[in-house]
């Protein structure tokens, strides 16, 4: 391989196969006789700040390259990181450790990248190697440095210091090693992300095989979809979200969020469809920023006459306005949900005041204008208990038959950087996963109980377990009446 400038990789949950045979899997999760059983995830979506980051460094004259490892792991039976890692060559490794899942395998690569090339820059970066960036350079002296928040600016600090061998104390946004001792430097958010470039995807190594990826791993089923970034930080502060406002201000330092123009976000999708992007999934909820941007937004879309189709999702409940300007804008749509619990209490505790009834008019002004709806719930939140069985039977039959697909239910694994993690007490939690090593020895787990990171005064372990596992079952039993399963 070539040597690059950079090279920024994204890894697997786990350096250990699963199957990704998506056809086999569903088959055998709708099999009769397997019930309860879950579909082990890799986490092969990279997130979107990756090729922006690429983009940036291209831009200012550096050679980079994006390597979704997750991916390689899913294609080939026989991928091994050790061997392939030997033959990369980089002044500077960058590893994403955005989200949890990625904290063992994130950690392990950069361990295995040092020791193979130990005159090259192992760098960290994301939400997780955020919030843990102490820890992390305190117990890894493999890892040279983090880039803390969004990386935009100090990566390409980072580049110009570290590449002309000049010393790192000059970068925002940066806890780094210099002759024994962790230094730390705030994360600077950039003001205008107008600037930044989501679409260079031929710095993407394998680009088109990596959008037909979803969390599970590699489909050739799939559609090419892509996420695409149109804001950055949220005025929402739902208790349980590590992208809150309080939670993401905490990342990044972020005051405020930061919106892409209309016009840039269309520029965007026109051109991820001349890359043969099918479908775009929009980062953010289009009504937290008023009726003009959505609007606005709808009319370059159309102005471009760009056939794509688009997944959105709402944080709270979408307006008839929104949909029907979804509905003329996009080939097909499809509306993501999160109502979270069937418990309107529990709901309105966690930041999303709306009720039952509320969610069941929504579903259906969605399905009488002809976008599809994806209902998602996350079980053990606080305030939930094990006699809500039933409260969530009655709930989803209703969505069932106002025509909304719901998606098997989670386990709700606690975000170290949510409101809940860091003011347990507040809100009635006992946790369980506390530290960076709670993280990292969860990440290769395959037993579900095991991602329960948490204990309310209503709810122990076992007992969101059980709740999960009776819905799951609900939903399962539902699903195998149908013929074919309607995933």
């Amino acid at each position: 391989m070539a040597h690059f400038d950079f090279i920024l990789l994204h890894s697997p949950r786990a350096f250990e196969k699963f199957s990704t045979d998506m056809r086999g899997r569903i088959k055998n999760l709708f099999s009769p006789k397997k019930t309860s059983q879950e579909i082990q995830t890799q986490y092969a979506l990279m997130p979107m700040g990756l090729i922006s980051l690429a983009s940036s460094l291209k831009k200012n004259g550096y050679t980079v390259k994006i390597i979704n490892l997750a991916l390689n792991q899913a294609l080939d039976p026989t991928f091994n990181v050790l061997k392939y890692s030997e033959y990369l060559e980089s002044s500077v490794f960058a590893i994403n450790m955005h989200c949890i899942t990625q904290t063992a395998s994130a950690l392990e690569l950069a361990s295995i990248l040092k020791k193979q090339h130990p005159n090259s820059l192992i760098v960290l970066g994301g939400m997780t190697a955020t919030h843990f960036h102490r820890e992390i350079m305190e117990r890894s002296p493999f890892v040279d440095a983090i880039l803390l928040g969004e990386a935009d600016l100090s990566i390409i600090q980072l580049a110009q210091a570290y590449l002309s061998h000049k010393r790192l104390d000059e970068v925002r946004g940066i806890t780094y090693r210099e002759e024994g001792k962790v230094k730390y430097v705030p994360p600077e958010p950039p003001e205008d992300i107008d600037s930044l470039d989501f679409t260079q995807l031929e710095l993407l190594e394998n680009y088109r095989a990596n959008l037909k990826l979803d969390t599970v791993g590699y489909s050739d089923i799939l559609s090419k979809r892509l996420w695409l970034n149109t804001a950055r930080g949220c005025p929402y502060n739902c208790i349980h979200c590590g992208g809150g406002r309080e939670a993401y201000y905490q990342f990044s330092r972020r005051e405020k969020p930061a919106l892409r123009s209309p016009k840039r976000v269309a520029e965007d999708i026109t051109r991820l469809k001349e890359f043969g992007v099918e479908g775009v999934c929009l980062s953010h909820d289009l009504e937290i920023f008023g009726a003009k941007y959505w609007s606005d937004l709808f009319n370059e879309i159309r102005a471009r006459s760009i056939d794509i189709s688009a997944y959105v999702e709402s944080f709270r409940l979408p307006s008839r306005e929104l949909i029907e300007g979804l509905r003329d804008t996009f080939s097909s749509t499809m509306f993501g949900l999160s109502p979270e619990t069937a418990s309107e209490d529990v709901r309105k505790n966690i930041g999303r005041d709306f009720s039952n009834d509320d969610l069941i008019k929504s579903v259906e002004n969605l399905r009488d204008s002809g976008l599809n709806t994806r209902i998602y719930f996350s079980i053990g939140l606080p305030g939930e208990r094990l006699d809500l069985g039933d409260l969530y039977q009655g709930l989803i039959d209703k969505l069932f038959r106002s025509g909304a697909f719901v998606v098997l239910p989670s386990i709700y694994t606690i975000e170290p950087n949510c409101l809940m993690a860091l003011n347990p007490e507040k809100y009635g939690v006992n946790l369980i996963l506390k530290d960076l090593n709670d993280y990292k020895e969860l990440c290769p787990s395959q037993n579900p109980s095991d991602w329960i990171g948490h204990e309310t005064a209503f709810f122990d372990k076992e007992e969101v377990f059980k709740l999960k596992s009776e819905v799951h079952d609900y939903i399962i039993n539902y699903y195998q009446a149908l013929s074919p399963p309607p995933i």
